[in-house]
């Protein structure tokens, strides 16, 4: 495998951010505060009306096509990333080493179920998905701190913090207000954390090779 093939994930994540901003800008209208209101609006729109055919205004959701091509991207990336995270931090301990599979698993089932959020099982999906996510991420952190990666473990640990308070006011309603705002701070709190895995990953494999590993 060559260098670059570990930076897939963070180059795919990059140009998810770009494609999701491209596709921001054709979004007609609408949103949770204000049905009528032209573009769309990063303190109250959701990513997901990116998703959907109709904007909220009514229209026809120019933005769709972009935003789907921009999140198979994403969740390809991530999907690989999954796969190539235990193959270059794996957990060698008896009593652990089933995080290994678990995080390629796991990973690799909620990345596929979250292409659904596109459909009307959007909310089932969610669920579901945030559940094995939340699995793999739980391995990736028992490997990060089998290895001795501290800082990352910590990073870590506040992206998922971010993630779980957006899912907490995602089902509980409280200070909905600021949900679509959440909702983009833990998204990409979450998916730079996962390009920095992507990283060390490229580290740790073009060390070992310059030691002839």
């Amino acid at each position: 495998m060559q260098h670059k093939n570990t930076l897939l994930p963070l180059y795919g994540i990059l140009i998810f951010f770009v494609l999701y901003i491209l596709s921001a800008s054709f979004y007609p209208g609408g949103n949770v505060a204000d049905k009528m209101q032209t573009g769309f609006d990063w303190f109250h729109n959701y990513w997901c009306d990116l998703l959907e055919t109709k904007a909220m205004n009514g229209q026809n959701n120019a933005a769709k096509p972009l935003a789907v091509v921009a999140l198979i991207l994403l969740l390809v990336s991530l999907g690989y990333l999954f796969f190539l995270f235990p193959k270059h931090f794996p957990i060698d301990s008896n009593k652990a080493k089933i995080w290994n599979k678990i995080i390629t698993y796991a990973g690799a089932s909620s990345v596929f179920l979250t292409y659904f959020i596109t459909t009307s099982f959007h909310d089932y999906t969610i669920g579901i998905s945030s559940f094995l996510g939340l699995l793999a991420m739980l391995g990736i952190f028992i490997s990060l701190k089998y290895h001795s990666k501290r800082l990352y473990l910590i990073t870590g640990w506040m992206a998922l913090g971010l993630l779980l308070l957006n899912k907490l006011m995602y089902y509980t309603r409280m200070g909905e207000f600021y949900l679509p705002l959440m909702q983009k701070v833990g998204f990409a709190a979450v998916l730079t954390w996962f390009a920095s895995l992507s990283v060390i990953m490229h580290r740790k494999k073009k060390s070992l090779s310059s030691k002839g590993v």
